[in-house]
């Protein structure tokens, strides 16, 4: 006999919710470590105030390619290499 849909509905709402709560976590992240980057880079490089449009678009590309492997490697890396109990 097959599942209904209700059935299977709350058997995927625990899957869904932690896939939420990753996400949240990632966003968060994501957030978190590109406001630190600027802050980091204008640190280093006040000049960055004195770019044209394409120079601040070239530099949040940047930074979005570093965050964006930084964020998927460290979730990976936390729900992957965990102590197994």
């Amino acid at each position: 006999m097959s599942k209904s849909l209700d059935e299977i509905a709350d058997e995927l709402e625990p899957l869904y919710n932690a896939a939420m709560k990753a996400q949240a976590k990632m966003v968060a992240l994501e957030e978190d470590a590109t406001k630190a980057l600027k802050e980091f880079a204008l640190k280093h490089y006040p000049e960055i105030h004195n770019l044209e449009k394409e120079g601040f678009e070239a530099l949040d590309d940047a930074i979005w390619h570093v965050v964006d492997r930084y964020v998927r490697d460290s979730d990976h890396i936390t729900y992957t290499m965990q102590i197994k109990e």
